[in-house]
């Protein structure tokens, strides 16, 4: 899932980057995509990383 959330902030950014080069002001709703994106992975690595400390294993035990 988080994957799905990398490409739409990889594809937002690409996108208010064009805009910005194009010289038109950049598309607030990719700059929110990206925003929230990275947001949601952020949470998503920091609750993996607290389960696995609740768990009391290592990042490669859990490979």
């Amino acid at each position: 899932m988080h994957r799905l959330f990398a490409v739409t902030a990889i594809a937002a950014g690409v996108i208010g980057i064009r805009d910005a080069y194009a010289g038109e002001f950049p598309n607030q709703a990719a700059w929110v995509w990206l925003v929230a994106s990275l947001g949601v992975i952020a949470t998503y690595r920091r609750m993996r990383t607290v389960a696995q400390r609740d768990n009391h294993q290592t990042p490669e035990e859990t490979r």
